[in-house]
């Protein structure tokens, strides 16, 4: 079966089954390499430094992986130059997939949840024009699944971070789509929540890593 390599922020939340960075995820043990110094605010930007980019190709270099992916949709911006620079398949962000998902709506918005919908633009789009056919639906500063990210709180607790998931999607301005597509790496675990919600289905980065890359994610989490 084929390994991915994870390209991780440099974080230390608990990464539970479903994450991108959790072994559990996937059906062969990952690589993952912690980016040291790529925190989560030098990442969650308008516009990524050339120093971040740097350290990810340093990192990427070090993958064992048969597919490389990143631990945060907001690194969109690398894909062409990252892949451009290796010989492996790399998948920076589900958002770089978009032009590969099978619309049956293609007039109805389609909900995106992102980590802070405040810093995502169409700067991280592979097209700008894409950014127009999303509602983008961000978690809240006060959110635990957000401040849990960040490192502001250490505790973990799963039923709260369900409920921003849940309050969060429950925003979504057009319950007609059929689709959703989570640009957060850390809600996969939460689908469930969705699926709950509404018959939807969900892209994210496991669900294109699987199709980058067959067998490589446990069914259970796409």
């Amino acid at each position: 079966m084929p390994q991915v390599t994870v390209l991780q922020l440099d974080t230390s939340f608990p990464r539970i089954p479903g994450d991108v960075a959790s072994v559990e995820t996937y059906l062969e043990p990952p690589q993952i390499i912690k980016v040291a110094s790529a925190r989560v605010r030098d990442a969650v930007t308008k516009t990524q430094s050339a120093n971040l980019f740097d350290i990810f190709l340093e990192a990427a270099r070090k993958a064992d992986g048969d597919v490389i992916i990143t631990s945060c949709g907001f690194l969109a911006p690398f894909q062409e130059r990252l892949q451009h620079a290796l010989t492996k398949p790399l998948l920076a962000s589900v958002l770089n997939a978009l032009p590969d998902l099978d619309r049956s709506d293609p007039l109805a918005p389609i909900p995106l949840i992102t980590f802070d919908s405040a810093v995502l633009s169409a700067t991280h789009f592979p097209k700008a024009s894409f950014y127009h056919q999303y509602d983008i639906i961000g978690l809240q500063p006060n959110d635990h699944l957000r401040q849990l990210i960040e490192g502001q709180t250490k505790r973990f607790v799963k039923e709260k971070a369900e409920q921003d998931v849940a309050k969060a999607f429950a925003k979504r301005a057009n319950k007609a789509a059929s689709i959703c597509v989570l640009e957060c790496t850390n809600l996969p675990p939460y689908k469930n929540v969705i699926r709950n919600m509404y018959d939807v289905e969900i892209y994210d980065i496991l669900t294109q890593t699987e199709r980058l890359m067959p067998r490589s994610i446990k069914r259970e989490f796409l």
